[in-house]
């Protein structure tokens, strides 16, 4: 094979890729513990506390803790003061 082959079925293989991410459906992102406390630049602590007495949402899958981007915006949301939110 030369290298005009060669070329051709690496654009090919790249069409094809393209094509298998276009026809998935989109995923959800999700952060974890470690991805939400770099953030929010919090502790450990301080996002337990918060799960505890419902100021964030999460989802627990086996040991592994979860949460939704909206669900993280939803409670910087309700923390805004009066002023800050004309």
């Amino acid at each position: 094979m030369n290298l005009q082959e060669e070329f051709r079925e690496i654009k090919l293989q790249i069409a094809e890729v393209k094509e298998a991410v276009k026809s998935k459906p989109f995923q959800e992102i999700v952060y974890d513990n470690s991805d939400v406390m770099r953030l929010l630049k919090v502790s450990q602590r301080t996002l337990a506390t918060w799960r505890e007495d419902g100021t964030i949402q999460y989802s627990k899958i086996g040991a592994k803790i979860y949460y939704k981007p909206e669900h993280i915006q939803e409670m910087l949301d309700a923390g805004l003061s009066n002023h800050q939110k004309r």
